[in-house]
C-alpha cells in the first residue's frame, strides 16, 4: 500500500481533489468524470444549494427525524449452534486475501472516511466506479453496500458532525446520483464483475445494508406515489431507471457547462424513483435467498427499511418475519438483542399489514417473559418502540382485542410498564414517555372497558385477566410518566405534548399541574404549534374536565386563521367541541345571527378580536366552504358546539342541511345523505337544530326590537325562527332523513343509547316534527329497556331522570299518546329507589324539579295517574309526606325557587286528576303556589308567565298571555253579525273551578284556563287555533304544503320576516297541550268549536264567506245561533 502511494499524484478539480492511480495515463472514463465534475463544481452553488423544490420525494424532508429513532447499526455477526458458520471470523478465514485485493483496499478506505462527502470523493476518485455502468468492474457488492451504508450513517448522525453530512447537499450531489445509478446497474446486470473478474453477487448482508441506507436517507418515494413492483419486470425497470439517472446527470453537466445559470438537479425525481426500484428489487430477491444465511439484524433492518420508506410488500413482510422467527436461537441468551425485536415490531406496525403479528407478538412475549435479563437490556427507546408497535397493531381492530396474540400483547405491555416503574423514568426521553402512555391509551390498558363486551365506541380494549392489577399498574406507570414529564416539559415537541394530553384523557388520569404546564407551553408564542396540536390538546383538557378558562383562551389565540383552508376538519371541530364542553363562551354571540338586523350585530372586525369568536368564525366558514371534507362526526361536533355555546349561525345550519339532504322542495336531489352518522351523531345533530330555535326565543326575549321576525313568544318563535333560518320544507326533509336513518339504519332505534333517544325525541318535539313510526319506536324502546333494566340487563337500559322526562315529554308534546309508559316509568323509578329510603333527599339526588315537573305534565296530558308515581312526584316536588315548606324543599334541591312551568304542570296535574276522579287522595299545599315561585312571577292572581325555559310547554295557552289577536277580534265580530252572543277571552281561575265546577285545586286564586270566545249561558266556547296549537306530520317526508310554499312561505316586509304557514288538515295535528286543554274544558261541561287559522285565512276579506263559514262551524257542533 505504501509503495502504491508513491505513484499517486493529485489533479486539482474545482475545489476538490480526485485521486488518479497513475500520473502516466488518464483513460476516457477519468477524463469524462473530470469534465463532468469540473463543469458542475464551477457553476455557482451547484453542489451546495438546497435540493430543488420540484423534487419528487425530497421536498418533504423533515430534518427533525435525523436522529436514529428506530435505526439499525452495523453490528458484528455471531455464530449460532446448528447454523452455517457465517460469522465475521469465518468470512475472514474464507477470504484471507480480503485486504490484499483492490476491492478490499477500497472497502477499508470507505470505512475510514470522516463524512459522507469524503465517501463520495473517494468513490469519484476510483477510476470508473461512478462513470462506468455497474461500477466499471471496480466495485464489488461489499463496496456498494459499505459506501451506501456509510453515507446513510453519516447523514443520519449529522447533528453530531454536520461538516460534510448535510443531507440536502449529499442527495443533490451528482456523485451520489452516479453511485446509485451504478448500484442499480450492478444489481440488475447479469454480466457485471468486480475488480477480480468475479460476477457480482449481492448477499443478504449487502442487501439489508443498502435497504437500510436508502431508508435512512429518506429518498425513496412511498408506495402511494410510486406503487411497489416486486414482479420479474422490476429488475429491468430498475436497470432502465439507473440508465435514465446517469443520462440526466451527464445532460445537466453539459447544459451547465454551456450555461452556468441552467437549472441543476434535473435527475432528482428519477433518482428518487431509482431508489424505490432498488428497494423493490431487494424485496423481490430476499424471498429467493437462503434464509439460513440471514442474521437477525439483517432481517430486522430489512423490515425497518421497508416500513420506514412505506414501500412494503405484504408477501415479503410475512416471509421475513417468519424467517426471522426460524432464525433466532432462544437458547443463545447472550445473542438476544432487544433492538432487533423492538424494530421488527415497530416495522410491522408501521407497515399496516395484518397476519404476521399472529406469530411475532406471542414469540416476542415469550422471549420477554422467559428472559428477565433480556428485558433489562432494553433501552427506553426500545421499550417504547415495542409497546408502540403492539398498540398500533391491535388498534387496527375495534372493540375487544381477543385471541392468543392479544393475550401475548398484554404481557408485553405489562413488561414495558413494569420497566418504566422500576427505572422511575430515568433516561426516558420525551418521545419515549409519550409513546408509552399513548400506547396504553390506544389499547385501553388498565381501563374498565376491558371487562365489557361492548365498549360503545371505536376504541380497542385489550382483554385482561387481571382488571384490578392492570389498572393499578397503569396508574403507577402513568404517575411515573407524569412526574418525569414535569421535569423535562420544555423538551417536549408540540406533537408529543398533544399526544400526551390525548392519552391522559383516554386513560382518565388528570394531573392539573402537568396540564397547566402543557397549556402554558402551547400558549407561549415562542413555541411552534399546529392546528392538530391545539385541537387534540384542548380535546384532552375538556375530556379530563380541566376547565381553566385563561388557558383555553390563551391556546385559542394560537389558532391561525390564514391556515384554516389547509386545516383538517377534525382539528377545527375538536377545538370547538373542547370550548363548548368547557363552556368557554364567545364574547360576541350576536355576530352571526342573521335574524338580528345587520346594524344590531357586532361587526366582524370587532368580533374577531375575541379569540373564541374568531375560532367560531373560521371553523364555521370552513364547514360552509368545504362540507364534503368533513366527516359526519366532525359536522355533528361543530354544530353541537355552536348550539351549546349559545351561538346562532343560521347560514351555516341552512348550508349543512342543504348539503346533507338536498333542497327541501326537490325529492329527487338527496344530497350527501346521512350514511356514516352514528346514532349519537344523529341525536346531537337534531338537538343542535332544535337548540338554534330555542336560542332565537331567548334572543327575542332580550332584544325583540332588533329581531327581523314579528314579535311573538313560545312555540311560535321556534317555528318562525327555524323556518326563516333553514326553511320549513328543508327542515322537514332533514328530520325525516334522521328518523329514517334511525329506523332503518340503526335497527329500529335499538342501537341508540338512552341519551340518543332522549335528544332525538326532544328535538322533534321542539320543532313540532311528528314522525309517527319514529315516535312509536321511541316509546317501544323506552318501555322495553326499562323492563330489561329491572330484570338485570344493564346494557343500554339505564335511563337518567332527564332522559326519561324529556322522552315522555316529547311524546306528550307531539300528541303521541302512550299512557302505558307511565306504569313502566313508575316501576322503574321505584326499582331505582328500592335500595334506599324513599325521601326527598334520595329523590333530589337523581331527579331535578324540572324533570319531575315534566313528568307531572305528561301525566296530565296522557290522563294517566299511577298512584305510586304521583306520590313520588308530590314528594319530590313539594315535600308532601315529609315537609311541604318551600324553603325546606328548595334547600334539598339546591335550585332556588320553583320554575313557573313546574307550577303550571302541578296545577294541571291536580286539576286533571280531580276531573277524572274527584275522590283521589292527593292535594297541593295550602295557598299553592304562594311561596313557591320567584317573587317577580307573583301577582294578585298568582302566575303571570312562565320563563320559556328548555322544558317549558311553549304554548300560548299555557303562558296565559291574554292579549286578543287581530284574527280573534275579527272572528268575534263575525259571530256578532250572525247573532252569536259571546265574551272575548274568558278566564277560568281556581276560585271559579271550585265554586262553579266543584273542582278544588288551590285556595289561592290562580288563573287556570282561558277561552278565546265564550257564550256563558250555553257553555259554548270558540277556540281560534293558531300555528302554535299544531305539529306537522312528516311520516312521508316534507309536507306538500311546505314544498309548495318553499318560495312563497316567507315574506319580508316592513323590516321583518312573516311566515305564511300554509298548513292544512292533512299535514297538521293538534299538539298535546291543546288536546289536554280541550279535554279539560269538555269535562267542565263546555262544548268547543275549533277554528283552525288556515280555514279563516281562506275566507277572510269576504263578509259573506266569513259569515257562512262561522255558521257552518256552529252547525257542525249542532249549535243554532
Amino acid at each position: 500500500i505504501q509503495t502504491n502511494k508513491k505513484h499517486h499524484r493529485y489533479l486539482p478539480i474545482g475545489r476538490n481533489m480526485i485521486h488518479s492511480r497513475s500520473h502516466r495515463t488518464t483513460n476516457a472514463s477519468m477524463l469524462l468524470l473530470f469534465v463532468l465534475y469540473s463543469a458542475i463544481q464551477n457553476s455557482e452553488g451547484f453542489a451546495s444549494n438546497k435540493i430543488q423544490r420540484n423534487s419528487l420525494s425530497i421536498r418533504s424532508i423533515d430534518t427533525r427525524h435525523f436522529q436514529s429513532t428506530n435505526g439499525q447499526t452495523d453490528t458484528t455477526r455471531r455464530q449460532k449452534q446448528g447454523r452455517p458458520n457465517n460469522s465475521k471470523g469465518a468470512r475472514r478465514k474464507n477470504n484471507n486475501n480480503r485486504y490484499l485485493n483492490p476491492n478490499g483496499l477500497l472497502n477499508a478506505k470507505i470505512t475510514q472516511q470522516k463524512n459522507a462527502a469524503e465517501v463520495l470523493s473517494l468513490m469519484a476518485s476510483t477510476k470508473g466506479a461512478l462513470t462506468s455502468p455497474g461500477g466499471g468492474s471496480k466495485l464489488n457488492s461489499i463496496n456498494f453496500s459499505t459506501s451506501m451504508h456509510r453515507i446513510g450513517r453519516h447523514v443520519a448522525w449529522a447533528w453530531q458532525n454536520p461538516e460534510g453530512n448535510d443531507r440536502s447537499k449529499i442527495l443533490s450531489d451528482p456523485r451520489f446520483a452516479l453511485l446509485m445509478a451504478s448500484a442499480g446497474e450492478a444489481l440488475g446486470g447479469a454480466d457485471v464483475v468486480d475488480a477480480g473478474g468475479r460476477p457480482l453477487r449481492f448477499g443478504n448482508r449487502e442487501l439489508s445494508n443498502m435497504a437500510w441506507a436508502i431508508a435512512k436517507l429518506k429518498i425513496a418515494p412511498p408506495s402511494s406515489v410510486v406503487p411497489v413492483d416486486t414482479t420479474e419486470e422490476s429488475t429491468e425497470r430498475m436497470y432502465a431507471k439507473a440508465e435514465e439517472v446517469r443520462k440526466l446527470v451527464y445532460e445537466t453537466a453539459k447544459r451547465r457547462r454551456e450555461d452556468p445559470n441552467a437549472q441543476n438537479g434535473a435527475w432528482i425525481p428519477a433518482l428518487s424513483q431509482l431508489c424505490g426500484c432498488i428497494l423493490d428489487h431487494i424485496s423481490h430477491n430476499v424471498m429467493a435467498m437462503n434464509s439460513d444465511k440471514f442474521q437477525l439484524q439483517e432481517y430486522a433492518n430489512l423490515l425497518w427499511a421497508m416500513a420506514t420508506t412505506k414501500r412494503c410488500c405484504p408477501e415479503t413482510f410475512a416471509y421475513v418475519i417468519s424467517a426471522l422467527l426460524r432464525t433466532v436461537d432462544v437458547e443463545d441468551k447472550a445473542g438476544l438483542r432487544p433492538q432487533e425485536w423492538s424494530n421488527s415490531m415497530w416495522a410491522l406496525a408501521t407497515s399496516g399489514f395484518t397476519g404476521p403479528e399472529l406469530e411475532l407478538i406471542p414469540f416476542a412475549a415469550d422471549l420477554m417473559d422467559d428472559n428477565p435479563e433480556f428485558v433489562d437490556q432494553f433501552k427506553p427507546q426500545e421499550l417504547a418502540n415495542i409497546v408502540w408497535g403492539v398498540a398500533t397493531i391491535l388498534s387496527k381492530r375495534s372493540g375487544k382485542a381477543d385471541g392468543p396474540e392479544s393475550a401475548a400483547a398484554l404481557r408485553i405491555v405489562r413488561q414495558c410498564a413494569m420497566q418504566l416503574v422500576k427505572r422511575k423514568g430515568e433516561n426516558y426521553k420525551t418521545q419515549e414517555i409519550t409513546n408509552t402512555v399513548w400506547s396504553f391509551a390506544t389499547i385501553g390498558f388498565g381501563l374498565t372497558g376491558g371487562t365489557t363486551a361492548d365498549a360503545g365506541n371505536e376504541y380497542t380494549f385489550l382483554r385482561s385477566d387481571d382488571i384490578e392489577g392492570d389498572m393499578l399498574l397503569m396508574e403507577d406507570t402513568v404517575k411515573v410518566a407524569i412526574s418525569t414529564a414535569k421535569q423535562i416539559i420544555n423538551r417536549f415537541r408540540s406533537q408529543e405534548l398533544n399526544n400526551l394530553s390525548w392519552a391522559l384523557a383516554r386513560l382518565g388520569q388528570r394531573d392539573d399541574e402537568l396540564l397547566t404546564m402543557i397549556g402554558n407551553e402551547f400558549g407561549s408564542p415562542k413555541r411552534k404549534v399546529t392546528s392538530q396540536d391545539i385541537g387534540t390538546t384542548l380535546w384532552g383538557f375538556a375530556t379530563l374536565e380541566f376547565f381553566d378558562e385563561s388557558i383555553y383562551r390563551q391556546i385559542a389565540k394560537r389558532v391561525n386563521g390564514r391556515r384554516a383552508p389547509y386545516t383538517k376538519p377534525q382539528e377545527l371541530s375538536n377545538v370547538l367541541w373542547a370550548l363548548a364542553t368547557a363552556d368557554i363562551v364567545p364574547k360576541y354571540l350576536d355576530s352571526f345571527d342573521t335574524l338580528l338586523r345587520k346594524s344590531a350585530r357586532t361587526p366582524p372586525q370587532v368580533a374577531e378580536r375575541d379569540p373564541i369568536t374568531y375560532v367560531v368564525a373560521i371553523a364555521s366558514q370552513e364547514l360552509m366552504r368545504r362540507p364534503q371534507d368533513f366527516k359526519p362526526q366532525e359536522i355533528k361536533d361543530l354544530l353541537w358546539s355552536l348550539s351549546r355555546l349559545g351561538v346562532r349561525y343560521p347560514p351555516l345550519f341552512k348550508a349543512v342541511a342543504l348539503h346533507l339532504v338536498g333542497p327541501g322542495d326537490d325529492a329527487k336531489i338527496t344530497g350527501r345523505g346521512l350514511q356514516g352518522f352514528s346514532p349519537q351523531a344523529l341525536g346531537n345533530l337534531a338537538w343542535a337544530y332544535a337548540r338554534q330555535a330555542q336560542l332565537a326565543s331567548d334572543m327575542a326575549n332580550r332584544r325583540s326590537a332588533d329581531m327581523q321576525i314579528a314579535a311573538m313568544s313560545g312555540r311560535m318563535v321556534h317555528y318562525s325562527a327555524s323556518f326563516v333560518d333553514v326553511g320549513e320544507s328543508q327542515l322537514q326533509k332533514l328530520f325525516y332523513a334522521i328518523a329514517d336513518a334511525d329506523l332503518n339504519g340503526h335497527d329500529n332505534l335499538s342501537q341508540l343509547t338512552p341519551q340518543d333517544i332522549s335528544n332525538s325525541a326532544w328535538a322533534f318535539a321542539i320543532l313540532g316534527m311528528r314522525h309517527g313510526p319514529f315516535l312509536n319506536a321511541v316509546a317501544s324502546q323506552l318501555d322495553s329497556r326499562l323492563h330489561r333494566y329491572m330484570k338485570g340487563d344493564k346494557r343500554g337500559t339505564n335511563f337518567s331522570g332527564q332522559e326519561i322526562a324529556n322522552t315522555i315529554w316529547a311524546l306528550a308534546t307531539l300528541n303521541c299518546a302512550h299512557p302505558e309508559l307511565l306504569d313502566s316509568v313508575q316501576e322503574y323509578i321505584l326499582h331505582g329507589l328500592s335500595g334506599s329510603e324513599t325521601s326527598l333527599k334520595a329523590i333530589a339526588k337523581h331527579y331535578k324539579r324540572q324533570e319531575l315537573g315534566n313528568m307531572a305534565w305528561v301525566c296530565a296530558v296522557f290522563d294517566k295517574y299511577p298512584e305510586k308515581l304521583i306520590e313520588f312526584l308530590y314528594l319530590g316536588l313539594l315535600g308532601v309526606g315529609e315537609n311541604s315548606d318551600p324553603d325546606y324543599v328548595k334547600n334539598i334541591h339546591k335550585d332556588g325557587a320553583m320554575d313557573p312551568s313546574v307550577v303550571m304542570s302541578l296545577l294541571y296535574l291536580q286539576t286533571n286528576m280531580s276531573l277524572q276522579n274527584p275522590n283521589h287522595r292527593f292535594a297541593l299545599p295550602p295557598n299553592f303556589p304562594e311561596g313557591w315561585l320567584p317573587t317577580e312571577n307573583m301577582s294578585g292572581k298568582g302566575l303571570i308567565s312562565p320563563n320559556g325555559s328548555l322544558e317549558d310547554q311553549e304554548d300560548d295557552s299555557f303562558e296565559l298571555e291574554l292579549t286578543s289577536s287581530k284574527i280573534q277580534l275579527a272572528i268575534g265580530q263575525v259571530f256578532d253579525r250572525i247573532g252569536f252572543d259571546h265574551v272575548q277571552e274568558l278566564t277560568i281561575d281556581s276560585d271559579a273551578m271550585a265554586k262553579d265546577y266543584g273542582v278544588f285545586v288551590t285556595s289561592m286564586d290562580t288563573e287556570m284556563l282561558s277561552l278565546d270566545l265564550a257564550q256563558l249561558e250555553t257553555k259554548i266556547g270558540i277556540e281560534v287555533d293558531g300555528p302554535g296549537h299544531f305539529v306537522s306530520r312528516i311520516d312521508n317526508g316534507p309536507t306538500e304544503a311546505a314544498v309548495a310554499g318553499h318560495e312563497t312561505g316567507l315574506v319580508y316586509q316592513k323590516g321583518s320576516y312573516q311566515c305564511n304557514f300554509d298548513w292544512n288538515y292533512e299535514d297538521q295535528e293538534v299538539n298535546g297541550s291543546s288536546a289536554m286543554k280541550a279535554r279539560m274544558l269538555e269535562r267542565l261541561g263546555w262544548k268547543l268549536v275549533n277554528i283552525p287559522f288556515w280555514d279563516w285565512y281562506a275566507k277572510r276579506g269576504d263578509p259573506d264567506e266569513e259569515e257562512a263559514y262561522c255558521r257552518s262551524k256552529l252547525a257542525e257542533a249542532d249549535i243554532v245561533p
